[in-house]
């Protein structure tokens, strides 16, 4: 439904965007699940939104007590439907049904015109009361779980029921407080699921059942038919008998189970259940034939634990190394799986058209490669784990997932020559690359030890030279100071020797020249007064250029 039709309701708007915001995460019903399946949160959230105070027509009244036959018509309210996944067969429908119908209760509520729904009730106690979340669903599962959602998002969104009155979204509230249903009884219960797969066909309006849908209702009928007659029959036989009676309870050809119908479900009740829920996962987000892993890919058993895509490996020169190689196991089963739907994805990407999306899809010979590249590169991961650390081989699994190995794996397929794993290409350039790393490794460590050693040695050398500079300052200062004591000796002796040349030089002038004495001695030469005033002068002189003091 185009969502301009809710522009201008702010209700309608919140709760189809908060409906958006869910699946893109999670499934519709088990997002109910696990916001109200452990407590009566979900009966509360009923009556209060849609109960309280209903008038309900009397041609509507609800239907208190479980039947004891088939009823064509009755009512029941919202609150009487188990809305677990036990509810019809196990799983819940797909977010793509939800998508196909939510705004269209939103916009109108439910009217009996968009069908009734087909019950299932548990086995009846002394009461026959028909209890509250009691009753199962044959047929009307995704409708019965809009309306829960509906009523749920207002209980999560904190909606004031007030603010409701005179709304469209009011007015459809009030149209889920009577439910038209039907019942068929059946003495052997397992003809229930089987009339579920049957209506599956004839009320769908605009999705066919699912793979998975069609399985899960196979798959119960089985496990009732194993309990009911405590067969140990084989699976085959079993499914035979079971699609035997639901061929015998359809009457138009294109809804029966023909034989790659069959083959489908027979690949699909043989899987694991890992590889199911990817598969049921995938089927969220889009149309199973409009999916990575569509009808007619499914019919073919290549991927089904112990089959191969080819029956014999005589193509292969190695066929005995192929034929151990190419059987499917559960992991094989789920790496194949987990491949096809993600390269699907990544080809049709999150908002893709139909048209987009069908050529996205890939031929079945192309499916039957990539599973056999699948178990080819889990052989290949099996021997790198002998001799490749955890994250090489993580690193590898993360290239293959993106596809990023295929050319390499899928070129091996084709030759048809047995693989070596020392010669494939990726992983000659690992061992290659692991080469380089060791041998940079051990470069490095002798780098790192050859400059610790020098930084060790530099360290030393530093010390040393600390211990020379001090011993050094020591040094000097106690040269300074023999240097001083040196000097003051030699100082003292030069004034004494001054001191006694100018004694002596006195004490011969004194004798032998009167030359300071002022007067002519007895005997002296007519010449020393002369010198004497000479001599006189010249000291002066000398003294004044000098400028002595005291001169």
């Amino acid at each position: 439904m185009d969502a301009s039709v809710f522009e201008g309701d702010a209700h309608l708007e919140q709760l189809m965007t908060y409906f958006d915001t869910v699946v893109a995460s999670k499934n519709l019903g088990q997002h109910l699940q696990d916001v109200f399946g452990d407590d009566d949160k979900m009966d509360k959230a009923i009556f209060h939104y849609v109960l309280d105070g209903a008038s309900i027509p009397a041609s509507k009244a609800p239907l208190n007590l479980i039947p004891v036959d088939s009823m064509e018509e009755f009512w029941l309210p919202l609150n009487k439907f188990n809305f677990g996944p036990d509810s019809k067969n196990g799983f819940y429908p797909s977010n793509q049904q939800y998508a196909a119908h939510f705004g269209e209760f939103l916009l109108r509520g439910y009217k009996p015109a968009m069908g009734t729904i087909d019950c299932k009730f548990p086995f009846r106690d002394s009461t026959r009361a028909i209890k509250d979340g009691s009753v199962g669903i044959v047929d009307g599962f995704t409708k019965v779980l809009i309306m829960l959602a509906i009523v749920g998002f207002l209980v999560e969104l904190e909606v004031n029921r007030d603010d409701l009155n005179g709304t469209r979204l009011g007015e459809s509230l009030k149209s889920f407080a009577a439910i038209r249903c039907t019942y068929q009884h059946y003495d052997n219960p397992s003809h229930h699921f089987l009339l579920s797969l049957k209506l599956g066909y004839v009320t769908a309006e605009k999705i066919s059942p699912s793979p998975i849908s069609m399985l899960a209702d196979i798959q119960q009928a089985i496990n009732i038919e194993r309990k009911m007659n405590k067969s140990n029959k084989a699976l085959k036989d079993i499914m035979a008998r079971v699609v035997s009676d639901y061929n015998k309870m359809v009457s138009i050809k294109r809804h029966k189970i023909d034989g790659a119908r069959r083959n489908l479900i027979y690949n699909l009740l043989r899987l694991p259940q890992a590889c199911l829920d990817l598969l049921h996962k995938h089927y969220d987000g889009y149309r199973h034939e409009q999916s990575g892993l569509p009808h007619d890919v499914l019919t073919h058993d290549f991927f089904v634990p112990g089959s191969t895509t080819r029956k014999d490996c005589d193509i292969y020169k190695g066929k005995e190394l192929f034929s151990t190689i190419l059987t499917t196991s559960p992991e094989t089963c789920a790496t194949y799986f987990k491949r096809a739907i993600e390269d699907f994805c990544r080809r049709a990407g999150q908002s893709a058209t139909v048209k987009k999306k069908k050529q996205s899809q890939i031929s079945e010979d192309e499916h039957f490669l990539l599973h056999d590249v699948c178990c080819l590169w889990l052989w290949v991961k099996q021997k790198m784990a002998e001799s490749f650390t955890v994250t090489e081989v993580e690193k590898h699994q993360e290239l293959f997932d993106k596809g990023h190995l295929d050319s390499d794996l899928s070129a091996i397929l084709k030759s048809g020559e047995p693989p070596v794993f020392e010669r494939i290409p990726f992983i000659l350039e690992a061992q290659g690359k692991m080469m380089i790393d060791y041998v940079a490794s051990h470069q490095d460590r002798s780098k790192n030890a050859l400059l610790k050693s020098i930084e060790a040695t530099y360290l030393a050398w530093v010390e040393d030279l600390r211990a020379d500079e001090a011993q050094f300052v020591s040094d000097r200062i106690l040269m300074e100071k023999e240097g001083q004591k040196t000097r003051n000796r030699l100082i003292k002796q030069l004034e004494d020797c001054h001191n006694r040349a100018w004694e002596a030089v006195a004490e011969f002038m004194g004798q032998n020249l009167a030359v300071f004495a002022g007067k002519v001695a007895e005997g002296e030469s007519t010449v020393m007064p002369k010198s004497r005033s000479w001599l006189r002068e010249t000291i002066q002189e000398n003294a004044n250029s000098q400028d002595v003091p005291g001169s």
